[in-house]
């Protein structure tokens, strides 16, 4: 759920923190935030003994993973179009359209079987490249694994024994409402205002890559990079 890896455009170390993750939530607020805690702090003596007054970007990522895709991985994203489906006879009108629409209809549901299908062929065959701890069982359902109390809690603490160690907190949000939402709704958290002037509200995945190298970005966040196994020791 929380992980470090690698650094952003400027040089700021960059901590991972997912929203949802597989497998149902213990609920158990306690050892989140313990869990939370010893992984920061065993990655900030780390950071320190090379920079002491350095500065993190945390990426929260609301959703699923958002993996990567490319023309030449094998996935079908389901969007391609030539535009020539319903314009070759202008004389059947309404019905060439209507048969168009339904062709994209099967061609998108197909891409996304397919694009289903391949995740979860490749996250059977490496898990990390999803952010999954490899002990879980790869058919397990995702979940929230947070709560207002939990998110408050690490608030609370990361301001009073991490102070000015933000530079950005970058979020991802999950769904359109959380766009305009979700942003509002974690800066409420956030009592300082020079803090709260630090969270960016991303639009998707996609932009992350105007902060971090597309080849540091780890792959369940859109882009090349693969978790680590050490980062579930």
């Amino acid at each position: 759920q929380f992980v470090q890896y690698g650094e952003d455009i400027v040089g700021n170390p960059v901590f991972y923190f997912r929203n949802m993750c597989l497998g149902p939530w213990r609920k158990d607020v306690d050892a989140t935030v313990l869990a939370v805690l010893h992984r920061l702090e065993t990655s900030m003596k780390s950071i320190a003994l090379k920079n002491p007054a350095a500065k993190c970007t945390v990426v929260v990522i609301m959703g699923k993973p958002v993996l990567g895709r490319s023309s030449d991985d094998g996935i079908d994203d389901g969007d391609a179009d030539d535009g020539d489906d319903t314009d070759d006879d202008e004389g059947d009108g309404d019905e060439n359209a209507e048969s168009g629409r339904s062709d994209k209809k099967e061609e998108e549901e197909k891409g996304g079987d397919e694009t289903g299908d391949n995740e979860k062929k490749e996250m059977e065959r490496n898990p990390f490249i999803i952010g999954s701890d490899p002990r879980i069982d790869p058919s397990e359902e995702y979940f929230v694994h947070t709560n207002s109390a939990l998110i408050h809690r690490l608030v609370r603490l990361l301001s009073s024994h991490y102070p000015e160690r933000l530079a950005k907190a970058l979020i991802v949000p999950s769904g359109g409402w959380e766009k305009t939402m979700g942003g509002l709704s974690i800066r409420g958290y956030v009592s300082s205002p020079r803090t709260r002037s630090r969270i960016v509200m991303l639009k998707s995945a996609n932009d992350l890559k105007e902060h971090i190298n597309e080849n540091s970005l780890l792959s369940f966040a859109g882009g090349k990079a693969k978790l680590p196994p050490e980062c579930f020791e």
